[in-house]
């Protein structure tokens, strides 16, 4: 094996963690005639656990989870965008996403948008923040549910 490509691929797994269509195109952006290689490369380090597109998906989902109030569909999205497999994604987002843990995310996001529509009449706020809520990822029976929820109900 080549003793530059795991020296670049350490240093990249030093910074952060990569998922293997990342660490590819890495490898192969400055390696590009070592496509074997780095195949070879990619394989010895997800056998030895280093790289692991579940393990990623799982930080992955955990760290924007605390920064953005976004749901299942967006984190679904930005995950195949990386190379990850949908089953991977999907069982990723099983194991952090609840219906409850969605709902109160949703929550969270219809709390920043009423200000902005809280000038318009209740009609039109609530389908601009269910726009919005399906743009940012969550499904339409959730988005449906936080507007009718008991808590919408006091800003209108």
């Amino acid at each position: 094996m080549n003793e530059n490509l795991y020296s670049l691929a350490f240093d990249l797994l030093a910074k952060r963690e990569h998922s293997e269509k990342e660490m590819m195109e890495k490898l192969l952006k400055k390696f590009p005639q070592q496509k074997t290689g780095c195949q070879a490369v990619i394989q010895d380090l997800q056998t030895k656990g280093y790289i692991n597109d579940l393990q990623y998906s799982e930080h992955f989902i955990r760290y924007y989870a605390q920064q953005k109030n976004k749901g299942k569909q967006w984190y679904l999205q930005k995950l195949l965008q990386k190379g990850i497999a949908k089953e991977t994604c999907e069982t990723a987002l099983k194991e952090y996403f609840s219906k409850e843990t969605e709902y109160e995310s949703a929550k969270k996001a219809l709390f920043q948008k009423i200000p902005s529509v809280a000038h318009l009449p209740p009609y039109q706020q609530k389908a601009k923040i269910l726009l919005f809520l399906t743009s940012r990822g969550f499904s339409f029976s959730v988005a449906q549910d936080v507007l009718q929820s008991e808590t919408f109900s006091n800003f209108s």
